[in-house]
């Protein structure tokens, strides 16, 4: 039911790691069906993948110009967002570029 909170399965309601779980060795592995489709076996495999994924590059891209801009994320335009999204992943998910390539949009400078 909850692919990424696979991940996490071996830390437990404490926030303590266990590599056992009423006696059984935990599973932290999954899949996700969502962009990006990836299978990982642990938390230590999916955050690196996420962190290079494009759809999670266009969706924090999106989701930051709805703060910079004060509005909500339907009022984005996709050819704003495509533009901040490559700019931030063609710069090595730097978050310095993904600022100037929000404030650089013509919804921005308005």
């Amino acid at each position: 039911m909850d692919p990424p909170g696979f991940s996490l399965e071996h830390f437990d309601a404490m926030g303590n790691y266990r590599d056992l779980d009423n006696g059984k060795p935990v599973d932290s592995s999954g899949t996700l069906v969502n962009p990006p489709m990836l299978t990982f076996a642990s938390f230590d495999d999916l955050a690196p993948n996420l962190g290079v994924s494009c759809a999670v590059a266009q969706c924090f891209a999106k989701l930051v110009m709805s703060d910079a801009y004060g509005v909500s994320l339907a009022s984005i335009t996709a050819e704003e967002a495509n533009h901040v999204a490559n700019a931030f992943a063609n710069s090595d998910f730097s978050i310095r570029e993904l600022v100037r390539a929000i404030v650089g949009t013509p919804s921005f400078l308005q």
